[in-house]
């Protein structure tokens, strides 16, 4: 949080509270945790490592939390879906899920990629599925479905009739994107710094229908996945070739985590 004050707002204690824990922690290990520099205060390298570890002791409790329902008869589960997954696909699987395990008490969350794996890290959530890249060494994971982004335009675009198009024709075109953090946008970028093409991005949405509408109204080429692809009046899909945009949906999971029955059955589901 960056303050004593804010951290104790957080966790609805005093700042009196905050501080004469950190003191006791200082004092226990010698060492000091924050700097306090300017009326601010600075996390240390000490800091950051006893950080890591107290992640480490929540989670361990968590697990332990979950084990116990797990014999208990108590099932579980915390299911996250980055927002193309989860309007596209998620509810069909959680639905069979329920009927197939209705003894499984379901919870759901969709968020963009960067916010979903770190829940995951967190072990807020038991498992994911994710069209990004994951760049956390606490996060493993396995494909299970093959999606490409499209790129779609109004009827009247420039580019809408030709037959062979070529990437060097996309130069400084707009483009209606994801917002940051979308698994969706990061691809794109990738792949178009890869051709070197410069291009114009006024418009980001966190949802594939509102670009599939800001295209159909003329305010650029819309990059969606091919999962909400259904062919509109107005609209036309880009030639598919002419740069791919080809990616795994990822079912994702915290490697430390205790899997339990109700995570192993979602996952064979998925991967059926």
């Amino acid at each position: 949080c960056g303050s004593m004050s804010k951290a104790a707002g957080n966790l609805y204690i005093t700042q009196p509270g905050v501080s004469q824990v950190i003191s006791q922690l200082e004092s226990e290990f010698g060492v000091r945790l924050f700097e306090r520099i300017a009326h601010r205060i600075y996390i240390t390298d000490a800091g950051k490592a006893f950080y890591e570890y107290a992640e480490k002791m929540l989670l361990l409790r968590r697990e332990t939390e979950t084990a116990m329902r797990s014999f208990s008869g108590i099932s579980k589960l915390s299911v996250g879906a980055t927002i193309t997954i989860g309007t596209y696909f998620l509810p069909s699987v959680l639905s069979r899920m329920q009927k197939e395990n209705p003894e499984t008490q379901i919870k759901s969350y969709i968020g963009n990629t960067k916010e979903i794996v770190k829940d995951l890290s967190s072990a807020i959530l038991d498992v994911a599925l994710i069209e990004g890249k994951i760049n956390d060494k606490y996060v493993e994971s396995e494909p299970f479905y093959k999606d490409e982004l499209i790129l779609i335009c109004s009827s009247d675009h420039v580019l809408a009739k030709e037959k062979h198009l070529k990437p060097e024709m996309f130069r400084d075109m707009d483009f209606i994107l994801r917002e940051e953090g979308s698994g969706s946008r990061a691809l794109f970028e990738e792949k178009m710094a890869e051709t070197g093409i410069s291009y114009n991005v006024p418009h980001f949405y966190n949802n594939n229908e509102a670009i599939i509408n800001a295209a159909l109204y003329k305010m650029g080429i819309g990059v969606v996945s091919k999962m909400s692809w259904t062919r509109r009046k107005g609209l036309v899909r880009l030639n598919k070739d002419v740069i791919p945009f080809k990616r795994d949906f990822l079912v994702a999971w915290n490697r430390d985590k205790f899997k339990t029955p109700a995570m192993e059955v979602f996952m064979q589901l998925l991967l059926k």
